[in-house]
């Protein structure tokens, strides 16, 4: 099949995905409203352990808080880095920015113990780096490695920015793995409790940033189950060139600001 032939189909396949993650994307998860449908995870292997930087919906933080509360039940009011109240005789929750500016690292280590990392077999506990939180409109790229760690170089949250709805919200978090085997299998996996079932479509893309290139492995879902990565392997999921994601996402079909992949 020639080059321009197999790309335009998995730009189709692309197009169909985006689709699908916009389904639903505004139904509560109790009061959450998960309104952006894409996760990112950026893995750079380095000398003496593995550098994770994720962006992902905000509410899947909160997945222990939102367990037992039905589609028509009221939210919790004493959750961390949130403030809630009512607006119009509905209940609203909003990301409180100035708890975010007083102890970012603390909410990036409550984001960081939702997730189970396996490197080279070993479970392994997580540095957490930096943490910032992004309005779904106000975002930076995400989709290049060199954007990704600039995304984590501001504020925890935009100065001067109104605290936006926990559901309108990104979570980018940098994460530091040590080890001495940081070529080895990682196996990436969150800890959803059984009784979290938001509804809408949750698209995972990693992207392993290796000296031959970048794999891409996407999957869908919570990741209750691992998404496997593993740099000696040849092929993955799906594998593209650093420079095709861009262009999809210069296009719009994978953009990280993009109202359907956001």
């Amino acid at each position: 099949m020639r080059p321009h032939a197999t790309l335009a189909r998995l730009s189709c396949l692309l197009i169909l995905w985006a689709f699908l993650a916009s389904l639903d994307s505004g139904i509560a998860a109790a009061h959450f409203r998960l309104g952006t449908t894409l996760r990112i995870v950026h893995i750079e292997r380095l000398e003496g352990g593995v550098r994770l930087y994720i962006r992902m919906p905000t509410p899947l933080a909160y997945t222990e808080a939102l367990t037992d509360v039905g589609q028509g039940g009221a939210a919790p009011t004493n959750i961390p880095f949130v403030m809630s109240g009512e607006e119009d005789g509905a209940p609203v929750h909003r990301i409180d920015a100035a708890a975010l500016g007083r102890e970012p690292l603390r909410f990036g280590r409550l984001v960081a113990d939702g997730y189970r990392f396996v490197l080279d077999g070993k479970v392994l506990e997580p540095t957490v780096e930096a943490l910032a939180v992004y309005p779904r409109e106000d975002q930076p790229p995400f989709a290049e490695l060199a954007q990704a760690k600039a995304a984590l170089l501001g504020p925890p949250y935009p100065p001067g920015t109104a605290p936006a709805f926990v559901g309108d919200t990104v979570t980018d978090l940098q994460l530091y793995l040590p080890s001495d085997a940081p070529n080895g299998e990682i196996r990436l996996s969150a800890n959803v409790p059984p009784g979290y079932a938001p509804r809408g479509f949750i698209a995972n893309i990693v992207l392993d940033h290796l000296a031959s290139g970048t794999r891409i492995t996407r999957a869908s879902g919570l990741l209750r189950d691992p998404v496997v990565i593993n740099a000696s392997v040849l092929t993955a999921a799906l594998t593209f060139t650093r420079q095709a994601f861009a262009t999809f996402s210069k296009g719009g079909i994978m953009c990280c600001s993009c109202s359907a992949w956001s």
